[in-house]
């Protein structure tokens, strides 16, 4: 089947089937990407912004348990301006508690509705119910807070020491629920991190084994189809050299081009072999003509007038010169007669002045003149003389003929020259052919390189989410850190609260302990601000790998603009293998011609210049003898008048 189609056919189809697997290796590329950028975005806008608020949330309620802490230790003197203070500080630091957990609630259920993984829809889930218990509570706290404030104020001192209680329970359950709520964060980010691992990975194998089989497809179908075509030119070539040794009579016999498959070349191949039959046949007609001719020939030098070309012949020319052959013989017939032997005796015996024979048969001119000798002797020396003119006529009527063969040579070095311009075209045409082959080898490379560019850049893509995992793991040291801080933070504030609740008035020299738990929150504050700083670096690198993304995609068009190139070149060739086409045309109609011509130039120039000079010198001979002979009207007599031949 392969062999059936034709060579266009051949070449769109190897392209088709790279293009087809190119566009499988860019789909496959633009999803796998696509899902990659999915991931990092999800990271990027929900995860990595509800860590940092679930970080500030850390921070705020730890400083609600110092604020706190500070406000039991200041309750002894309600009245004082730490006291209120401190008072307003944490009622500020209570809203902003409330806005971030408002702002976390929002953002995990944006999260939840853009996210389609169950396992971390589920997540999410579970983090805003973690979220609205740490609400509630904070909520139970406030309103603690508010009433234990009251009854300080209000003075009731029997209630404090179990309002004390309960907020150091409520504060204990929120810090237990923010450690939860940063577990889980933890949990999401390393589980969004590894998805997107495998997912890379996946999508650099898929694109390997795609693109292997895609270059092993090329290479398979561009060695079959440049063997087809170099095996299909190799026999075209020895075919038609063939032929032109045959032509020019180098070979005796003819081979028939090979071709096995029905494209361009098998077809021109099938036209050519029609052609070269025909040749053949035409050759062969031409030499048994020139056989038929030379024997005519042979047979007019031995005197017998009367043989004539029989068999026609396919060449047109041939035929004509065939033609004027037998009507020249039908005219010797006439004049002479169809055996010169028998007038040649007749005039050896006139040679010697007997007159007593006669020609037998006299239905020809000459014949009948020569019968008429014998009665009239001075007729017959004028009509010896009158004819031997006429004889020389004829010989100038010949002498034109050669010239017509002259033109004919001339006509054949130009076809001659026709059929070398038409081979040099043809030559140049298959040269052009080679170099556009190169060319679309040279474009294979190109896509090759095209390819080795897409997967450079899906390295670099590799190398930005390896950077994002250091950041990430950086986040997990950082809130390590914050972890022991609160830890440490909340063991001093308890021993504070306690030693103070207990020392009364004496409870001031714990001052120390109070500042040693204001500097662990500045050291909270700091690891804040580095997670911060960090999480922003991971989100930049995870742009860079976006922008990676992108230049993939920009290397895979370069591999569709070297395909447009390759199909450009397949146009040429297509044109070129017409124009091929058309001068093998043009040299079979030049060949056939110069075929023609040659024979019929070969006949003439052999067969006439005999026949000019025999009738030349017969002629002068019987003017010749006339001369010799006195008779009366010898120097009035005059040639007779025949029309010419042409």
């Amino acid at each position: 089947m392969f062999k059936n189609l034709k060579l266009t056919t051949k070449i769109m189809g190897v392209v088709s089937i790279l293009i087809l697997c190119m566009s499988i290796i860019s789909a496959s590329a633009y999803f796998g990407l696509s899902k990659i950028g999915a991931e990092i975005e999800e990271i990027a806008e929900y995860q990595i912004p509800i860590n940092t608020l679930i970080t500030e949330l850390e921070k705020d309620i730890l400083e609600e348990e110092i604020l706190t802490y500070e406000l039991i230790i200041e309750s002894k003197d309600v009245h004082s301006q730490k006291f209120k203070d401190i008072e307003k500080k944490i009622s500020l630091l209570e809203k902003e508690t409330d806005k971030t957990i408002k702002e976390a609630e929002h953002l995990v259920e944006k999260a939840i509705e853009h996210n389609n993984d169950v396992k971390t829809k589920n997540t999410y889930k579970l983090f805003l119910k973690e979220l609205n218990v740490l609400e509630h509570e904070q909520n139970a706290f406030k309103k603690t807070l508010g009433q234990f404030e009251n009854d300080l104020e209000s003075g009731k001192v029997k209630n404090i020491d179990h309002e004390k209680e309960v907020l150091h329970e409520e504060l204990d359950s929120m810090d237990k629920n923010i450690q939860k709520l940063m577990h889980q964060m933890e949990n999401l980010l390393q589980h969004s991190t590894l998805q997107a691992e495998k997912d890379e990975r996946s999508i650099l194998r898929t694109i390997e084994i795609i693109s292997s089989i895609a270059l092993v497809l090329a290479l398979v179908l561009s060695f079959f189809l440049v063997s087809s075509v170099k095996v299909s030119m190799h026999n075209f070539q020895i075919g038609l050299l063939g032929f032109f040794k045959y032509i020019n009579k180098e070979n005796k016999e003819v081979e028939l081009l090979k071709y096995h498959s029905n494209d361009e070349l098998g077809l021109m191949s099938k036209v050519i072999n029609e052609n070269i039959l025909k040749t053949k046949n035409i050759i062969e007609d031409d030499n048994q003509f020139l056989k038929e001719v030379t024997f005519l020939v042979e047979e007019i030098k031995n005197g017998k007038l009367s043989h004539k070309l029989e068999n026609k012949v396919s060449s047109l020319t041939l035929e004509l010169l065939r033609n004027n052959l037998n009507e020249m013989i039908e005219s010797l017939n006439n004049n002479i007669g169809n055996d010169s032997n028998e007038i040649l005796y007749v005039l050896e015996k006139f040679e010697k002045l007997d007159f007593r024979h006669k020609i037998k048969n006299d239905s020809a001119k000459v014949c009948m003149a020569v019968n008429n000798v014998g009665k009239l002797i001075t007729q017959m020396l004028l009509e010896n003389k009158a004819n031997g003119l006429t004889l020389n006529n004829s010989s100038e009527i010949l002498l034109e003929n050669v010239n017509t063969l002259n033109k004919n040579s001339t006509e054949t070095a130009a076809a001659l020259e026709e059929t070398a311009a038409a081979l040099e075209e043809m030559t140049s045409n298959i040269r052009g052919n080679t170099q556009n082959i190169e060319k679309m080898s040279s474009y294979a490379n190109l896509l090759t390189v095209s390819a080795n560019e897409g997967e450079e850049l899906a390295n670099k893509t590799t190398k930005a989410m390896d950077e994002i995992n250091m950041q990430v793991s950086a986040i997990n040291d950082a809130i390590g850190v914050i972890d022991q801080i609160a830890f440490q933070t909340n063991i001093l504030s308890l021993n504070a609260a306690v030693e103070a609740a207990t020392a009364g008035e004496a409870g001031k020299g714990f001052a120390v302990v109070a500042q040693e738990v204001r500097n662990l929150a500045s050291r909270s504050s700091e690891a804040a601000k580095e997670i911060k700083d960090l999480v922003e670096n991971a989100n930049a690198k995870a742009n860079e790998g976006k922008t990676i993304s992108d230049s993939m995609i920009i290397g895979y068009l370069g591999l569709n603009e070297n395909i447009s190139k390759t199909l450009e070149l397949i146009k040429d060739v297509e044109f070129s293998s017409k124009e091929q086409l058309s001068g093998i045309e043009q040299i079979n109609d030049a060949v056939t011609e110069l075929d023609q011509q040659t024979q019929e130039n070969v006949s003439i120039a052999n067969n006439t210049q005999d026949i000019a000079e025999q009738t030349n010198e017969i002629s002068t001979l019987i003017v010749s003898n006339a001369n010799e002979k006195e008779f009366d009207g010898k120097e009035n007599i005059q040639a007779k008048t025949i029309s010419k031949v042409v």
